[in-house]
């Protein structure tokens, strides 16, 4: 009886012990956010295609090609996904996207267990560049799938194809870094972060944090004082000011806390929000003059999905001056089961029940947007606060 009151008493300290840990760790990476000395943009300079006085940059949701696309990228190549949207991303001065997987061959995931894990061969990284990818965000809850070693082997992957990339990096200081982008029609400085969210913050490691004694890679964790400092840092080198989040709930609608954060985006001084993650398109909705487009789904993802999303879709900002004065948004075909992984315009009855929706749905959210030449069209100019 001894015996067993003994182990039962080495059984309740140590879990004691490993439940006080954890409300170590938790408080941690909750609480632990001391100032960090950010380094100034990237800066990377496109001459205008159009040769007039105007810049058309384009943003597109989650891409990966991985997954359930394998057997398809084997029998067609790397290329595949983007071969029906070249010319869309070939019409815009300066391409974004969000790249939803590590690129790494390594074996050792992230060690606590996730549903989904992803990576992506290297050998897919040349196909991203020629379909026209300059800059891909990396703040979202993927990109540490396979760990520091996963996140490393992306961004060397993607420096030795020259895709530029913000929102994750080996430390804070480089994931909260951000770009400007030169076009004839304005310098457009973006910064790219993911939605503080406890699982993860804690159970995924996903975020970047730099301590005195060392320095977690990650992606940007959405900080309050953290956007506010940086957006202070690029507003003197950028005429207009993109904040790129990763947010919401998959599948899902937009949610309270998605108004309550791109709200504050615009209130801090960013001049369009973009925000990406629940893997199909949401409304674009107009705060104090400025866009806060919820959603633009997914782009050209590897995985099934669900099968009742249809639709992701591009959001190209046109500038002007110095300012963005409008939003063209192409609506995209993203649901697998029909494009067999290779994403493409909406066109016919894809066409007409995206536009009925998104115009319905975006009026909703205070944003006048009218139908033009099969592409959804909202002039900044002409929005009624």
């Amino acid at each position: 009886m001894r015996t067993l009151a003994a182990l039962f008493r080495a059984f309740v300290i140590g879990l004691m012990g490993m439940l006080f840990l954890a409300v170590l760790w938790v408080a941690f990476w909750s609480f632990y956010n001391p100032p960090v000395d950010v380094p100034a943009p990237a800066e990377i300079s496109f001459l205008s295609i159009r040769g007039d006085e105007t810049g058309k940059v384009l943003f597109l949701g989650d891409f990966a090609p991985t997954d359930r696309a394998l057997p398809y990228l084997e029998k067609h190549g790397y290329g595949y996904p983007y071969s029906q949207t070249l010319a869309l991303l070939g019409s815009h001065d300066a391409v974004l996207a969000n790249l939803e997987a590590p690129i790494t061959t390594a074996d050792r995931p992230w060690p606590l267990p996730k549903k989904y894990t992803y990576k992506i061969h290297p050998d897919a990284v040349p196909e991203m560049r020629r379909a026209g990818i300059d800059v891909v965000t990396l703040a979202n809850n993927h990109s540490h799938d396979y760990g520091r070693r996963g996140l490393l082997d992306t961004l060397r992957n993607l420096n030795g194809e020259g895709i530029a990339h913000i929102g994750a990096g080996m430390s804070e200081a480089a994931a909260r870094r951000g770009i400007v982008i030169e076009t004839s029609g304005g310098r457009l400085g973006v910064l790219s972060y993911m939605q503080d969210q406890l699982q993860w913050r804690v159970w995924t490691g996903a975020f970047a944090l730099d301590a005195p004694f060392r320095s977690w890679s990650g992606s940007a964790r959405l900080d309050y004082s953290d956007l506010l400092e940086d957006i202070e840092r690029l507003r003197s080198g950028s005429d207009a000011i993109a904040v790129v989040v990763h947010w919401g709930s998959n599948y899902k609608p937009v949610n309270d806390r998605q108004r309550a954060i791109g709200r504050a985006c615009i209130d801090f001084g960013a001049d369009v929000v973009i925000g990406h993650h629940p893997h199909q398109y949401q409304p674009v909705a107009m705060y104090k003059g400025r866009p806060i487009v919820y959603s633009v789904g997914n782009y050209a993802f590897g995985t099934i999905g669900n099968s009742k999303m249809r639709f992701g879709m591009a959001a190209a900002l046109h500038l002007r001056d110095g300012r963005v004065n409008g939003i063209e948004f192409t609506p995209l075909l993203t649901q697998n089961r029909i494009v067999k992984y290779r994403v493409r315009a909406a066109r016919g009855k894809y066409l007409r029940s995206f536009m009925r929706d998104f115009i319905v749905e975006s009026a909703a959210e205070g944003a006048i947007v009218e139908e033009r030449n099969e592409v959804a069209w909202l002039d900044l100019e002409r929005q009624i606060e």
